[in-house]
């Protein structure tokens, strides 16, 4: 049929399925074995690492920006950001969240690209005038500050 399956333990024991065992809202190998995923995996909400978390791929969502005349807006989503430009482009950073690291690059020059986040404690702007030029920002609670760059301008 369509219904639900339920499976409920009686008292205080789990539910177990081969070794995976599911204790209230807690998901655990029985035999303390890895819980391999072979599939996607879809987390809405925020999700807490107490271990380490090991990345074999790519960990980190990247943006390619195309400047328009009007000032683009640079996602605080992705951690990498490509700009092309098509002429002088003007690029917005919002604050972002602390501790996050932000890294944006110019990806194709059609003229420069001038980049202001809403808090920077290192100068008012960067501006990228070449491919390659890259900055790598840290948020702090005050707002963001250069980890490193390459070839950037920042302004005062």
């Amino acid at each position: 049929s369509n219904a639900d399956i339920s499976i409920q333990p009686s008292g205080t024991g789990d539910v177990l399925l081969g070794a995976i065992r599911v204790n209230g809202t807690t998901l655990d190998s029985s035999d303390s074995t890895a819980i391999n995923i072979n599939e996607g995996l879809v987390v809405d909400g925020t999700t807490n690492v107490t271990g380490t978390l090991t990345a074999n791929g790519l960990i980190n969502g990247v943006q390619t920006l195309t400047g328009s005349g009007s000032t683009e807006v640079i996602s605080l989503t992705e951690t990498v950001t490509q700009l092309i430009t098509t002429g002088t482009q003007n690029f917005s950073l919002a604050n972002g969240t602390e501790g996050q690291i932000k890294i944006i690059t110019l990806k194709t020059d059609g003229g420069n690209a001038t980049v202001t986040p809403a808090s920077f404690l290192n100068g008012t702007s960067i501006t990228f005038d070449d491919v390659g030029d890259t900055m790598t920002m840290l948020y702090q609670s005050t707002g963001w500050i250069v980890l490193a760059q390459q070839n950037t301008t920042v302004n005062a």
